[in-house]
């Protein structure tokens, strides 16, 4: 979605840039099997499964707490004037640590609001828009 602020003058329409970020998460399987007393004998996609099991069980969805998640690509999209870019922060390598790094580096000077109106997704999106 573009935001345009009003025409001004001789009919300008002057557009706001607009950023997006996608954040995408995968279960913490290092840190569910500390919460949960689980040894490395328990195969990991069996570790997720058990997580998303308990958390259908309290909720209805699988969408895990966001303390069990581990942040594994974010991505961004800028409407800017005539021009449209998506790129990823980082590079494949890197862990969580760095791209959440980045991330609060990228988004410094602008201003942040909420697209999604919950943090209880496995995917936090949260929309920025330039100051």
């Amino acid at each position: 979605m573009v935001v345009s602020e009003p025409e001004r003058g001789m009919g300008t329409k002057i557009v706001t840039p607009v950023l997006v970020f996608d954040i995408e998460t995968v279960p913490d399987i290092d840190g569910l099997r500390k919460l949960n007393g689980l040894g490395d004998e328990i195969d990991s996609a069996q570790v997720a499964e058990m997580a998303f099991h308990q958390r259908r069980q309290v909720t209805g969805s699988d969408f895990l707490q966001l303390h069990v998640q581990r942040v594994v690509a974010i991505s961004c999209a800028l409407r800017e004037r005539d021009s449209f870019r998506i790129w990823s922060l980082g590079n494949p390598e890197d862990d969580e640590a760095e791209l959440i790094r980045r991330f609060f580096e990228a988004s410094r000077n602008t201003r942040r609001r909420s697209c999604r109106g919950t943090a209880a997704v496995s995917t936090c999106r949260c929309c920025t828009t330039a100051p």
